[in-house]
């Protein structure tokens, strides 16, 4: 089965701060997923300590983000935009911690889903950078670029679940440990297992993974609005020919031109359930980027929720 491979992207990271609740969301649909170009409440106060995160930053952080940005990458997440990282609170970046600061090599994505607890992508840590070795991964939290401000995690544990197939991507979840609590990021409530998303639904991806396919990774956090496609429709001969299983869900349109794409595995699906923002899906593998009849296929997190509840809960 053609699906895309995992692959390391460097970035730089520019930090805002906020406390860790999922309270006093006062989003209307989607509001994740709207373009800094459009009116966004809350963004001039979030400039303001983005200016702060700038004039507290070292000269070395400095230099890193004037390097990156002499030749920044050109595209978006596949035909997406720049959003707001107050909108996006829970979206972290895996980085190698083999790289020292002010450098920070970005490779996947994750969410918030507890003070201490990352939720990812299997393929995020079962692969040649991690190992499955909480040593060799760090977590950035509260960043919308990367050279400056937000904070610099240590993970304790890693927890892949127990049944991931490499071969059919089948139960593409992970669970990152923090050694501390995050202070500079929102939790996102998760999909229960009840929790039903129907065809057609609008979700939104984010994350800083290649702008095009074959491309190099964003600087900026990026995001598109995408519609939810059912298994049905994804397990066409023309799609995937019955590869996506009960734990994956579709997400995508049918002519292509937006999707998620490499270096945004592991990141968060979203969309509002009872008016609140929730993870329902996790990014996980597709044929190339945004290609036509070839969705985006995200692990489907309602089929894990159990195991979750039962890792974060059971794990000291």
């Amino acid at each position: 089965m053609k699906r895309v491979s995992i692959a390391a992207y460097f970035g730089i990271a520019l930090g805002l701060m906020l406390s860790l609740t999922t309270a006093g969301y006062p989003q209307s649909p989607l509001d994740q997923c709207k373009s800094l170009d459009e009116p966004t409440p809350g963004v001039a106060a979030a400039s303001s300590r983005s200016l702060q995160a700038f004039q507290e930053a070292t000269p070395e952080a400095l230099r890193a983000f004037r390097e990156l940005n002499r030749n920044p990458p050109m595209g978006r997440i596949v035909g997406g935009h720049p959003v707001a990282i107050e909108k996006n609170f829970w979206q972290i970046a895996m980085v190698r911690a083999s790289v020292a600061e002010p450098t920070r090599s970005q490779f996947c994505g994750g969410s918030i889903i507890g003070d201490t607890w990352i939720l990812t992508a299997a393929h995020c840590v079962r692969n040649a950078i991690v190992r499955e070795d909480p040593r060799r991964v760090d977590v950035i939290a509260g960043t919308s670029q990367y050279a400056i401000g937000g904070e610099r995690l240590k993970v304790s544990a890693i927890h892949t679940h127990p049944q991931y197939n490499q071969s059919t991507m089948d139960h593409d979840f992970a669970l990152l440990r923090l050694q501390s609590p995050v202070t500079k990021g929102k939790v996102i409530e998760l999909a229960k297992e009840t929790t039903s998303v129907s065809e057609g639904t609008t979700a939104c991806v984010t994350g800083w993974g290649a702008t095009f396919e074959g491309g190099s990774g964003a600087i900026d956090l990026l995001g598109v609005e995408l519609p939810i496609v059912s298994t049905e429709v994804c397990n066409r001969p023309e799609s995937y020919g019955g590869d996506v299983t009960a734990t994956m869900m579709c997400a995508g349109r049918r002519e292509g031109g937006v999707d998620s794409c490499q270096g945004d595995s592991g990141g968060p699906l979203s969309t509002l359930v009872g008016g609140r923002p929730t993870l329902i899906g996790v990014v996980s593998w597709g044929e190339g980027c945004a290609r036509r009849l070839k969705y985006g296929i995200y692990s489907r997190v309602s089929t894990v929720a159990l195991w979750i509840a039962s890792t974060t809960t059971g794990s000291r």
